[in-house]
């Protein structure tokens, strides 16, 4: 499984960034033989009413071929990475355990 992090939140700060992908391979690490890729993006919402919250989304594609997205937004970071990959990791367990086995649904 691979881990990309990006976001304006997230350059310039490794420790954020490791603890980013710690806890995704944490929280996932029971699914990696389902999950291929695993993008997540931090950025500070600019609009009102959550002004200075900041976004979490997690982007994952499948090794049968599907993308799943999770959203959270929270006024701590680590709080809306927490959030948005349990549940991206709920999704990947509902989504796998619906398909049926086989290479049939893999894409090209």
């Amino acid at each position: 499984m691979r881990i990309e992090v990006s976001g304006r939140e997230l350059e310039g700060r490794p420790g954020l960034q490791k603890y980013v992908e710690q806890r995704l391979v944490s929280i996932l690490g029971h699914l990696t033989r389902h999950v291929d890729c695993v993008t997540l993006r931090g950025e500070t919402v600019d609009l009102r009413p959550l002004k200075g919250a900041f976004r979490c989304q997690i982007l994952a594609r499948l090794v049968l071929g599907r993308e799943l997205v999770e959203e959270e937004v929270g006024a701590d970071l680590c709080t809306a990475v927490d959030r948005a990959a349990e549940a991206l990791a709920r999704d990947v367990d509902y989504v796998t355990s619906r398909l049926p086995p086989g290479d049939d649904l893999r894409c090209a």
